[in-house]
């Protein structure tokens, strides 16, 4: 990568700033507010400490029963409100994963650009945007538990297309960590098999083939899912 002036560390690990800055707002203006609250209003100590104990247990409740799907939900929104950045990063990352799935033969069937249009439109939670995109013969590879090599590439292609959509454009890559944790996954897993294969074929066991294909326990791509 650096012979081509590419900077690994600015296209494979992508770390949404703009949602972090967004999330230290927040956080600044609720304890300013809640600080001139209290001196304006002359709360008592006892209003103080049960205000505090609901916002936490409704943040608690919002991340043990929706995933943290509010939070998300209100920081997207606000982001996408303040700034044109956001906005267009996201767009760009989800139209490099929707052009190299159309270059693949991979259909395209749905796309959203923001949490909002992932909850209202699909029932999506902790979605924060995406790109659905359905191919049968793929799936079918993945779920039989042997991806080709061919197949392989397809799905490492389709991954990381929006970070490198994004490095293109914009120098770095923020949005993708979660791209980039399923791709790590799918090459343990590929490891693993690969590994497996050989102490087979070593020790004689049955099962061993010398095919291009690698064995996955496990690994998913993105489904055909008829709800959206």
């Amino acid at each position: 990568m650096k012979d081509n002036g590419v900077d690994p560390t600015k296209l494979l690990s992508p770390r949404d700033e703009s949602l972090e800055a967004v999330r230290s707002a927040i956080r600044a203006a609720l304890a300013v507010g809640g600080a001139a609250m209290i001196l304006v209003l002359k709360l008592s100590p006892m209003v103080v400490v049960l205000a505090t104990v609901l916002l936490l247990g409704a943040a608690i409740w919002d991340q043990v029963s929706n995933g943290g799907f509010l939070e998300l939900l209100l920081v997207d929104s606000l982001a996408r409100a303040v700034g044109t950045d956001y906005r267009d990063r996201v767009a760009q990352h989800e139209a490099g994963h929707f052009l190299v799935g159309y270059l693949f033969g991979v259909v395209p069937k749905a796309y959203t650009l923001s949490a909002w249009d992932a909850f209202s439109n699909c029932w999506a939670f902790n979605t924060q945007a995406g790109t659905q995109l359905c191919d049968r013969a793929v799936q079918q590879e993945v779920e039989s538990g042997k991806i080709s090599g061919k197949t392989l590439d397809i799905i490492v292609s389709l991954a990381v297309a929006g970070v490198v959509a994004e490095y293109l454009a914009f120098g770095t890559a923020s949005g993708g960590a979660d791209d980039m944790r399923e791709l790590e996954q799918l090459s343990r897993c590929a490891a693993a098999a690969t590994r497996c294969r050989a102490w087979r074929g070593a020790h004689g066991r049955p099962g061993a083939d010398s095919s291009p294909s690698s064995s996955i326990s496990g690994g998913r791509t993105s489904s055909c899912d008829p709800r959206c």
